[in-house]
C-alpha cells in the first residue's frame, strides 16, 4: 500500500505514517474515478476498514452489494471477498487499511482447579 496511514476519531480521519514496526497494518488513500470497479479480492490474514471520504462506493462483501456515501465506515473481516465500485458522478476518496487481526484471549476460568 502507500506511506501513508490513517486513524478514525469519531466521524474525522486524520492521515499519519504507517506502522513500519510490526506491519500491524497498511493504510492508504485512493481516488477513485466514476466507472471504476476493484474486483473481488480477498485479505487472509487481516481485516479491512473502508471509509468513504467524499462520493459514494457502490461495495459487495461475499455476494452482497450496498452503497456506501461519504461519511461511512465499513469492516471486512479476515477472509471475506470484497469488491468495490465508484456508480456516482464524481471521482470518490476512500480510505482503505488493513489489520491484523488480535489473538484472541484465552478463555477465563474461575472455577478453582481449572487451567488458564
Amino acid at each position: 500500500m502507500g506511506s501513508k496511514a490513517f486513524v478514525i476519531a469519531g466521524n474525522r480521519a486524520e492521515l499519519i505514517a504507517n506502522d513500519g514496526c510490526d506491519f500491524s497494518y497498511r493504510a492508504a488513500a485512493h481516488h477513485v474515478p466514476v466507472g471504476t470497479m476493484i474486483p473481488a479480492h480477498c485479505h487472509e490474514a487481516a481485516e479491512t476498514h473502508l471509509l468513504v471520504e467524499h462520493g459514494t462506493l457502490e461495495v459487495m462483501v461475499n455476494g452482497v452489494a450496498a452503497m456506501v456515501p461519504a461519511g461511512q465506515f465499513l469492516r471486512v473481516p479476515a477472509g471475506m471477498h470484497f469488491a468495490y465500485r465508484n456508480p456516482g458522478s464524481t471521482t470518490a476518496r476512500l480510505l482503505l487499511r488493513t489489520v491484523a487481526p488480535r489473538p484472541a484471549a484465552p478463555p477465563h476460568h474461575s472455577r478453582p482447579g481449572c487451567a488458564a
